[in-house]
């Protein structure tokens, strides 16, 4: 795994455990789940024909319908049932998107072309 994918899921790690109260730890499975959700998002900005620029102000400031379609990725991922066990999943998920820095966006949008 690269650098700047180690450095995503460190993010994504620590929004989850801050999401939860912050004295706990995340298993590396949901802070894998939770960039494959973005990757996601980011593909089907891209089927969309969104410029890059248009992605990331997508990502850093989500409108209701993108929280939705997070949510619904989520969703598709982990299950009802889970997301309903652990709101945290919710929103450490759409904050992952809002943290991520211009060069960490670039190399997922090259990665997934």
């Amino acid at each position: 795994m690269s650098n700047v994918l180690n450095q995503i899921q460190e993010k994504a790690s620590d929004l989850y455990v801050s999401e939860r109260g912050g004295n706990e730890m995340i298993d590396p499975a949901t802070a894998i789940m939770l960039l494959e959700v973005v990757v996601e998002v980011i593909k089907m900005l891209k089927a969309c024909k969104e410029s890059r620029e248009g992605a990331e102000a997508k990502l850093k400031k989500p409108s209701i319908v993108d929280r939705a379609i997070f949510k619904r990725f989520l969703r598709n991922k982990v299950g009802i049932k889970k997301i309903k066990q652990d709101p945290a999943l919710q929103e450490s998920c759409i904050k992952l998107g809002q943290v991520l820095t211009k060069e960490e966006i670039d190399y997922l949008w090259l990665e997934n072309n």
